[in-house]
C-alpha cells in the first residue's frame, strides 16, 4: 500500500523495509488504516506500518481486493476520526452481474540484481554478486452474481513467498572480525550442555505472507443493500541478523508469526426522502507471537574484546505472546432538509488486549571471554521472573499477562449546508471519550516513595472536536476553487504504551541485573544451563543483591493525542487542460505523549557539565529502579506548504508534478514501544524530563514527486501503458550523541553531543597498543578536520548540538512499469461487443 500512500505530496515512507509513513510530519503510530470505513488498525501499536499483520511483513489486504484508496489529512467531516496523522481508508471491490476475475504473478531474484563499481588505487572493480534470493507473489480476484440483480459474491487472494540470504561467515583473521573457529567453539559448547545453538554458516531467513478476502453483497428491496466482508492475513518473518563485529549462531534469532481475522456487516438503507442510514458492525481478531529455533535456553554472549558471539533463545522472544480482540458498531443517519444536509451517528469501539512480554525469561548472560563461558562465570546476569508467593522481592502472586480492556465512544452531528450555489459548508462536533475500565494492581511501596498510585488511570474524559470546513467555486463554473478549514482531530494512543502501565508495577515480575563492573558490583551468579531454574538474585553475600524493578505510570490526566489542523487550498483550470494546486496545512499539537522519569531529578548541588544541568538518581527507593510517567504536553507544530500541477488522463496520456516544503517539531518522537526506551534513547540538549521541542524525526523539509503515463496503442483491442514515477527528497535527520551518561541522569544513549570550539575544551589520552604514537595533538586535529567537514558540527561549535540538526544526503528514487492490457475478445452475453 505504501506504493500509493508515497505518492501523496504530504506524505513519507520513512521506512521501505516496514512500510512506516508518516502524515503531515507525525509519527508513523498516528495515523489510521481502514477498510470500507471500518478500523483495521493494528491497535496495540506494534507495527510499524499501523496494520495487522504489519510485524511478520504481511499486507494489510492484497491490493486485488481494493478498488480504490482514500487519503486524508484533514477531512472536516466528523464522521472521520481516531487519526492525528493521516488516514487511508481501503474501498473494496464488490461483484456485479459480469463474471470477472484477474490473475497477477511477480518474481524477482538475484538475476535482477545490478553489480555497481568499486573505485580503488589499485584498480576498479566490480562489487559482489547479490546472495541468492527469492521474492514471489501470487494473487487473483473472481467475482460474479449469485442472483442477477439481487446477490453478488467477489473472493480474493495473494500468497507471497521470500527468502534472502545472511550469508555473512567468519573468516580466519581476528583483526577483521569474529572468526569462524571462535564462533563454532561457542557452538560446540553449548551444544555439550545439550543445546543446539543452530549453525554458524549462512542462513535462509523466509518472510511468507496469505491474504484472503472475500465478500457478498445482497439487494433487500429497492432501498437496502446488505454487505458481508471477511479478511483474512497469515504472515510469519524470520528475524536474524549477524556481522563481524557481532556474530549470532544460527537459532539465536527469532519467527514473528501472525494470524489476523476481520469481519464487517454493513447495511444501506434508504428510507425516501433522501432520509439515508448506514450501520456497520466489525470485529477484529489478532494473533501475535514469536517462535524461536532450538529448544528453550539462556541467552549468552560472549566476547572477544569488543566483539561478540551471541546464542541461546533470543532475549525478548521466549514469552512474547500478544491478543487482540475488537469489536466497533457505527452507526449514521442523513437527513436532507432544503438545503442542508444532517448527520448525526455514533461509533463505539471495545477492543481487548492481552500481552505477555518478558524481557531475559531464561536468563542472559554475558562472558568476558570463552574461557569464562567454559568455567560458566559471567560478568554480567539479566533475568525476569515471574512472582509467586515465597520468592524474592514478592508480595504475592503476580500477574502473567498484562490485559485489560480499552473502550473509545463517540457522538457526532453535522450540517453539510449548502449556503449559496457556489458554497458550500461542512459544521460539525464530535465527542470522543476513551475509557480504561480496569485499574492495574496497586503496589503500596510506590504511593508511599513517591506519592503516586500503579493503580491510577485516566477517568473518562471527554475531547471535543469542532469542525468548519468550506469550499468556494469562486465563479460558479469550476474555473477556481478555494477550499479549506479548521479542526480538532482526536486519535487513539497505541494500546502499547497503555500496556506498559498494567505489566510493569512491580508486583508480577522481577526484573533485575547482576554485574562485577562498575563502582559497586552486585556479584554474578554461576551460568545455569536449565532455563527453568536459573538464579533469582545476585550472588549472596557480595554487596546487596537488589532487583530494581521498573515501574511504569499513567498521569491520571492523560488525555488521547489531540491536534488542531487549518487547511486552505486553491485549484485553479490553467490552458491545455492543466490544473495548478497551492495548499497549505498547518498542524498544533493540542495534547501529545510525554514520558518522564520521576527517579531522575536536578542535582542538588546545582553542578553543571558542558554547560548544561547535571542530575541526579533519587536514593532509598530500595527494590525499584526507574520510574516512568507517560503524561501530555501541549508544545509541537508541523505545516506543510505543496504546488502541485497535474494533467487528467485525457488523449492517451496524463502526468503530475508536486513539490512539499515541510517543518515539524516535537518533544519526543516516540518511536518505541516500550516506557524506558522512549525516555531514554529521546535526545536532549539538557532537561529530560523536559526536552522542548526539537526536529521532528519525521521532518523532510524538500519533497518532490512526479508521475507521468502514457498509453499507447499498439494492437488491436490491446494498449500497452507506459508510466514513471519519480521521488526526490531530503534525507532524514539525525545527532550526533554521547554513549555515555554525560549529564548523570542515568540514561546512557539520550545526550547530544558538546561541540568542542578549541583544542583547551578536550583532553585526548595519548595512543597505546594499535594507536600508539598517535599524540593528543594528532588527535584534535583528526576531530577538528571531522568537525570542519559535517555543517551541522561546525555550526554548533561550543555549544551543545541540536536534536536532529545533522541530516543525510538528499536521495533520487526512479520507478518505471510497463503494462499491456488485453481485452476479451468474447463479447458479453446479451451485449454487444465494445468498440
Amino acid at each position: 500500500m505504501q506504493d500509493f500512500t508515497r505518492l501523496v505530496p504530504q506524505l513519507v515512507v520513512t521506512n521501505t523495509t516496514t512500510g512506516a509513513v508518516s502524515g503531515g510530519g507525525r509519527n508513523n503510530r498516528f495515523n489510521q488504516l481502514q477498510i470500507d470505513g471500518t478500523a483495521s488498525n493494528d491497535l496495540f501499536g506494534l507495527a510499524a506500518s499501523g496494520s495487522p499483520g504489519g510485524q511478520a511483513g504481511a499486507k494489510a489486504i492484497t491490493m486485488e481486493a481494493i478498488q480504490e484508496l482514500q487519503i486524508v489529512l484533514a477531512p472536516f467531516d466528523v464522521r472521520q476520526n481516531g487519526f492525528t496523522g493521516a488516514s487511508v481508508n481501503a474501498v473494496t471491490r464488490s461483484g456485479t452481474n459480469r463474471f470477472q476475475g484477474s490473475l497477477a504473478g511477480f518474481n524477482r531474484n538475484e538475476n535482477l540484481v545490478g553489480r555497481y563499481t568499486v573505485r580503488n588505487p589499485a584498480g576498479d572493480t566490480l562489487s559482489a554478486r547479490f546472495g541468492e534470493f527469492n521474492n514471489t507473489e501470487v494473487a487473483g480476484s473472481y467475482g460474479g452474481p449469485i442472483v442477477r440483480n439481487r446477490a453478488f459474491f467477489f473472493g480474493a487472494g495473494e500468497i507471497t513467498r521470500r527468502t534472502n540470504p545472511v550469508d555473512f561467515v567468519g573468516g580466519t583473521d581476528p583483526t577483521r572480525g569474529i572468526t569462524l573457529d571462535q564462533a563454532e567453539a561457542v557452538r560446540a559448547h553449548l551444544e555439550s550442555l545439550g543445546y543446539d545453538a543452530g549453525s554458524t554458516g549462512a542462513r535462509t531467513l523466509e518472510r511468507n505472507s496469505t491474504n484472503l478476502f472475500g465478500r457478498f453483497d445482497f439487494n433487500l428491496g429497492q432501498n437496502h443493500r446488505l454487505t458481508v466482508r471477511h479478511n483474512y492475513i497469515d504472515g510469519a518473518r524470520d528475524d536474524f541478523s549477524r556481522g563481524p563485529n557481532a556474530y549470532s549462531l544460527g537459532n539465536a534469532g527469532y519467527t514473528q508469526n501472525s494470524t489476523t481475522n476481520s469481519s464487517v456487516l454493513q447495511l444501506n438503507s434508504g428510507f425516501g426522502g433522501g432520509l439515508f442510514n448506514e450501520l456497520r458492525l466489525g470485529y477484529n481478531r489478532v494473533r501475535d507471537f514469536r517462535g524461536f529455533g532450538g529448544s528453550e535456553f539462556p541467552r549468552v554472549i560472549v566476547l572477544y574484546g569488543t566483539r561478540s558471539v551471541t546464542g541461546g533463545t533470543e532475549n525478548f522472544s521466549g514469552r512474547n505472546v500478544l491478543d487482540q480482540d475488537a469489536f466497533e458498531i457505527t452507526n449514521d443517519l442523513t437527513v436532507p432538509w432544503r438545503a442542508h444536509s444532517f448527520t448525526v451517528g455514533t461509533s463505539n469501539e471495545f477492543s481487548k488486549f492481552s500481552n505477555l512480554f518478558v524481557r531475559n525469561p531464561f536468563g542472559t548472560y554475558t562472558f568476558a571471554s570463552f574461557d569464562d563461558l567454559v568455567r560458566g562465570t559471567p560478568r554480567q546476569y539479566e533475568h525476569s521472573y515471574l512472582c509467586q508467593p515465597g520468592l524474592p522481592n514478592c508480595v504475592g502472586q503476580g500477574a502473567e499477562r498484562a490485559a485489560f480492556p480499552v473502550n473509545r465512544h463517540s457522538l457526532y452531528a453535522q450540517d453539510r449546508w449548502d449556503a449559496r450555489e457556489n458554497l458550500q459548508l461542512t459544521i460539525g462536533l464530535r465527542m470522543d471519550a476513551t475509557l480504561l475500565p480496569d485499574a492495574p494492581a496497586e503496589n503500596p511501596d510506590i504511593v508511599r516513595l513517591y506519592g503516586r498510585s500503579t493503580a491510577s488511570v485516566p477517568g473518562s474524559t471527554v475531547i471535543f472536536n469542532p469542525r468548519l470546513g468550506f469550499n468556494w467555486d469562486v465563479t460558479g463554473e469550476q474555473t477556481t476553487q478555494i477550499r479549506g478549514g479548521v479542526g480538532l482531530f482526536s486519535g487513539r494512543t497505541p494500546a502499547v504504551w497503555v500496556s506498559n502501565a498494567y505489566g510493569n508495577n512491580g508486583l508480577d515480575y522481577v526484573r533485575f541485573t547482576c554485574s562485577t563492573l562498575g563502582s559497586n558490583p552486585t556479584g554474578t551468579p554461576n551460568f545455569v544451563a536449565d532455563p527453568r531454574s536459573q538464579p533469582q538474585s545476585c550472588r549472596p553475600g557480595v554487596a546487596a543483591a537488589a532487583a530494581p524493578n521498573e515501574i511504569n505510570l499513567i498521569d491520571s490526566n492523560f488525555k488521547s493525542p489531540q491536534v488542531a489542523r487549518y487547511s486552505l487550498a486553491v485549484d485553479q483550470q490553467l490552458p491545455q487542460g492543466l490544473i495548478g494546486t497551492l495548499e497549505g496545512l498547518y498542524t498544533r499539537t493540542i495534547s501529545d505523549v510525554l514520558y518522564q522519569n520521576l527517579r531522575s531529578q536536578p542535582d542538588s548541588l546545582g553542578r553543571m557539565v558542558e554547560g548544561r544541568p547535571r542530575w541526579q538518581l533519587r536514593g532509598n527507593t530500595p527494590g525499584y529502579g526507574d520510574v516512568i510517567d507517560i503524561t501530555n504536553t501541549n508544545q509541537g507544530y508541523a505545516y506543510n506548504l505543496t504546488a502541485q500541477l497535474q494533467r487528467p488522463f485525457r488523449a492517451g496520456w496524463e502526468f503530475s508534478a508536486a513539490y512539499t516544503y515541510s517543518q515539524a517539531r516535537d518533544v519526543n518522537p516516540l518511536t518505541s514501544s516500550q516506557a524506558i526506551s522512549n525516555w531514554r534513547f529521546n535526545l536532549t540538549q539538557d532537561n529530560p524530563n523536559n526536552p522542548g521541542l526539537g526536529r521532528s524525526d519525521f521532518e523532510i523539509p524538500h519533497r518532490i514527486v512526479s508521475t507521468a503515463s502514457y498509453r499507447v496503442p499498439l494492437f488491436s483491442r490491446a494498449a500497452t501503458d507506459l508510466s514513471v514515477i519519480y521521488i526526490g527528497q531530503s534525507g532524514s535527520p539525525y545527532s550526533f550523541r554521547y554513549n555515555d551518561d554525560i549529564n548523570f541522569d542515568g540514561s546512557f544513549g539520550n545526550d547530544l553531543l558538546y561541540v568542542p570550539a578549541t583544542q583547551a575544551e578536550v583532553r585526548f589520552a595519548p595512543g597505546t597498543g594499535t594507536s600508539a604514537g598517535i599524540t593528543p595533538d594528532h588527535s584534535w586535529r583528526n576531530l577538528d578536520d571531522f568537525i570542519e567537514r559535517v555543517d551541522c558540527l561546525r555550526d554548533h561549535r561550543g555549544r551543545v548540538l541540536e536534536r536532529n540538526a545533522c541530516r543525510a544526503p538528499w536521495s533520487n528514487r526512479f520507478d518505471s512499469r510497463t503494462a499491456e492490457s488485453i481485452a476479451d475478445p468474447r463479447p458479453e452475453r446479451g451485449s454487444s461487443p465494445s468498440t
